[in-house]
């Protein structure tokens, strides 16, 4: 005589319960990752953003100074420039401004000492700063950008151009003049909540008066 057998067994609980949990934690591994996924990529996002405003600042900056009148020679490349901005006309004669200087300086809480002093998972990070006036009665600085990395992505300081664009050992901050053509290269090395690091690079150029 067969009976009928009614609900589930133990084992049939205990089954669809470890089934259930690992469904569950699949899910929230999945959305974990996700939520991951999509912090990183903000995080790199604000990482260009960055330095895109820095470098355009810096464009602003410079667009009006004179190619002549840069400092140091930065034909070979140059992680600082000094420069004076044209603000205006009188009289037929230019007037210049305060000079600038534009510079990528080391960060107060990392030392350019090889170490990643602040633990944030980067080496060596600068500021790009710039100086109004420096050396004068009306010095004063503002930074433009922070985590400038120390040296250019594929670059390290051996006396190499490891990367070919015609700069040896270039740095974070890189100005490069060849005649009125200045190009300028930015890198910023951003830490992410995943644990690991994103680069963001910018090259862009201006055309300097004569």
């Amino acid at each position: 005589m067969r009976t009928s057998r009614k609900g589930f067994t133990l084992i049939e609980m205990t089954v669809a319960t470890g089934l259930l949990g690992v469904v569950m934690g699949s899910a929230l591994m999945m959305t974990v990752a996700g939520r991951s996924a999509f912090e990183e990529a903000a995080q790199r996002q604000q990482a260009e953003s960055t330095v895109r405003r820095a470098l355009e600042r810096v464009v602003l900056e410079m667009q009006w100074a004179e190619s002549d009148g840069l400092s140091p020679d930065c034909s070979a490349g140059s992680p600082t420039v000094t420069f004076q901005p044209l603000v205006g006309v009188a009289g037929g004669a230019a007037v210049w401004g305060d000079s600038r200087r534009i510079a990528r300086v080391a960060s107060a809480n990392d030392a350019d000492d090889g170490l990643d002093n602040d633990g944030d998972g980067v080496i060596d990070e600068g500021d790009l700063v710039m100086t109004i006036d420096p050396g004068g009665p009306d010095e004063f600085s503002v930074t433009l950008c922070t985590q400038v990395t120390e040296m250019a992505p594929g670059e390290t300081l051996n006396g190499i151009d490891d990367d070919g664009n015609g700069v040896i050992d270039e740095r974070g901050f890189n100005v490069e003049a060849l005649g009125n053509l200045i190009t300028l290269r930015l890198s910023v090395a951003q830490p992410t909540s995943g644990n690991t690091v994103t680069m963001s690079s910018i090259t862009t150029s201006i055309t300097l008066r004569n």
